[in-house]
């Protein structure tokens, strides 16, 4: 549910549990996704599928190409993104062990997605980096 996932933000930034505290037009579900997808069409004009990556990767739109490494369409279809910042392929080169954690899902659809995690022998923590 919507207000599940955003329940610590809403504490923080309201002071409140609940949305329709702050506003009774807040409890209204298709109210609040209808402010939350014009919002998300300001932001991302071309959408956050595919099509809006290419998108930005062309325009660099807030330097983009800096997270966006890779980007390759392949005859098959298939399409491949490489994301990733400066300060994560830092600590991957100072890395001796990785796991790559293929259950990772954080996007609905077709779209296969994985994370690499490393332990920090620094810090004694297990992150996630990349």
């Amino acid at each position: 549910m919507f207000f599940y996932l955003l329940g610590n933000l809403i504490k923080t930034y309201f002071g409140t549990d609940y949305l329709s505290e702050v506003h009774s037009s807040l409890n209204n579900n298709d109210r609040l996704r209808y402010y939350v997808d014009k919002i998300q069409k300001e932001i991302h004009l071309q959408g956050q599928g595919l099509l809006g990556v290419v998108y930005n990767y062309s325009r660099n739109i807030n330097n983009f190409c800096d997270y966006v490494k890779r980007l390759e369409f392949f005859e098959d279809g298939n399409v491949l993104i490489i994301c990733t910042t400066p300060e994560q392929l830092s600590e991957w080169k100072k890395c001796k062990h990785f796991q790559i954690d293929l259950s990772f899902k954080r996007v609905a659809g077709e779209i296969n997605e994985f994370e690499v995690n490393h332990y920090n022998t620094e810090h004694n923590l297990s992150t996630v980096s990349f």
